[in-house]
């Protein structure tokens, strides 16, 4: 066995033949560099001098520089890259070879779901998507429809809105919800009328579903007949895409989730519905920017930097959330208003969405007064209730807390379909909460306070609360 070697730095041991021997390691630096104190420079600083010195003495052939994908892709700089024949959504870059990604729905759809966890991107990644078919095409070769509940993916700034593009036909969300019957009215005469030829294209984005979803009774149809519509005139041009959290249940997510391709902004969405990708654990190991995605189709992947329309610079070094969203709301702002400024005065398409007259019911949930002086969104027993703002916030609070908690997201998920009397909470626990009653009533009001339980007897029979066993919302 070899000694310890002495407490000097670079002195180790070599293997040779059948030996080991004690060594030094040299030092690769040899210019004798110092401060102007005259104490020798530090080695970082003498590794650079040691560099520029034998890049300045070699005369023979360079090597080609190894690139790499950049963090942050500029939208900007793909918008000119797309096809001027087909319409195309120009996604980003591969890490593969470095070269864009353009999406033609019409062959490689025709829908697009787009999931991924809290703050992965996916209201930013719709917003580019939006703003790369009205900043190519003009407005007489395309329509888009904006739908979200909480209005987040098209307003963001006083009198800024994505509504105000050219090509926009409707931005539809809470406040408006009665719009959503006039839609699939329009949408039906328009894709059961003749000349299809000619027709362009419609694009309906649809930013976090699952609060869109709620917007509606168990019973009601909208979701169905939106369903059928994409089911139907996909290959004829009308294109949903979808930006989801939850692994699809609704009707419309099933149909939208059998398109050939879909996009997963993290490895922990890649690995669930409806992506399964099987590759998604190895993925998982590595860091990845914000904006990275995964193309998936044909249980393949292609890694993606998505493209944004606000190319922040060392964004995630800027510590105050209200001056990052002030930069944000500026530069979006200014690429809404160039887009507009392209296309002011061009030709429009004509397709319209009639207003519906005063009285007419779309299958929204009823608004309601409830005992707390609030309305209530749904049928069901009255009870306050948390403002749709706020509910999405709780729900992606309690996605990042649920592993930690015990928190079973599946069964949130699964329970979004039963509409409770208001929005809550779904935990997964055992036995009986005190003072419940047979169907989870909580002697104290508890289901009215908009908090349900879904647990186990000591059977491992499911028990519930809310209109039926087992349903909820989160």
């Amino acid at each position: 066995m070899p000694a310890d070697l002495d407490d000097i730095p670079g002195r180790g041991y070599i293997p040779f033949e059948r030996a080991v021997l004690e060594c030094h390691i040299a030092k690769p630096l040899s210019i004798d560099l110092r401060t102007a104190e005259g104490e020798p420079a530090d080695e970082s600083v003498q590794l650079a001098a040691l560099a520029e010195a034998m890049n300045t003495a070699w005369t023979g052939q360079r090597p080609q520089p190894v690139e790499t994908l950049e963090s942050i892709v500029a939208l900007r700089d793909m918008t000119p890259l797309a096809s001027e024949r087909r319409i195309e959504i120009m996604l980003g870059k591969a890490l593969h070879d470095l070269q864009p990604i353009a999406l033609n729905l019409k062959e490689q759809g025709p829908h697009l779901v787009v999931g991924g966890s809290p703050l992965s991107g996916r209201t930013t990644t719709l917003r580019s998507m939006v703003l790369s078919l009205a900043d190519r095409y003009a407005p007489d070769r395309l329509g888009i429809i904006l739908i979200d509940a909480q209005k987040r993916m098209f307003e963001f700034a006083e009198g800024k809105s994505l509504a105000n593009l050219p090509h926009v036909r409707a931005a539809i969300s809470e406040q408006n919800r009665e719009m959503i019957d006039p839609l699939i009215e329009s949408l039906r005469a328009l894709y059961t009328s003749e000349g299809s030829a000619n027709r362009p294209e419609l694009f309906i984005f649809i930013d976090n579903y699952d609060d869109f979803s709620d917007l509606f009774d168990r019973k009601a149809k909208p979701l169905t007949d939106l369903a059928n519509l994409a089911r139907r005139y996909g290959s004829d041009g009308l294109h949903f895409v979808i930006g989801m959290g939850a692994s699809p249940t609704e009707d419309l997510l099933k149909v939208i989730t059998r398109s050939k391709v879909g996009l997963a902004l993290d490895p922990e969405a890649a690995g669930k519905a409806p992506f399964n990708l099987t590759a998604a654990g190895k993925l998982a190991r590595n860091t990845y920017p914000v904006g990275r995605g995964f193309l998936i189709g044909s249980g393949r992947f292609t890694i993606v930097q998505i493209s944004t329309p606000y190319p922040i610079e060392n964004a995630d070094e800027i510590q105050d959330s209200t001056e990052l969203q002030a930069m944000i709301n500026v530069q979006l702002g200014q690429y809404v208003d160039d887009v507009m400024a392209k296309w002011d005065g061009a030709p429009q398409w004509d397709f319209q969405i009639k207003a519906p007259e005063p009285g007419e019911s779309n299958g929204a949930a009823p608004e309601r007064k409830s005992s707390g002086g609030g309305s209530s969104a749904s049928g069901a027993a009255s009870g306050p209730v948390l403002p749709a703002e706020y509910a999405a916030k709780l729900r992606d609070a309690l996605k990042e807390i649920a592993p930690i908690a015990g928190i079973d997201m599946a069964v949130i998920s699964q329970a979004r379909r039963g509409r409770p009397p208001s929005h809550g909470i779904v935990v997964r626990g055992h036995g009986r909460p005190r003072g419940a009653g047979r169907r989870g009533q909580s002697q104290a009001g508890g289901a009215a306070a908009g908090v349900h339980g879904v647990w186990h007897d000591r059977r491992g029979r499911s028990q519930g609360a809310g209109p039926e066993h087992g349903e909820g919302i989160a």
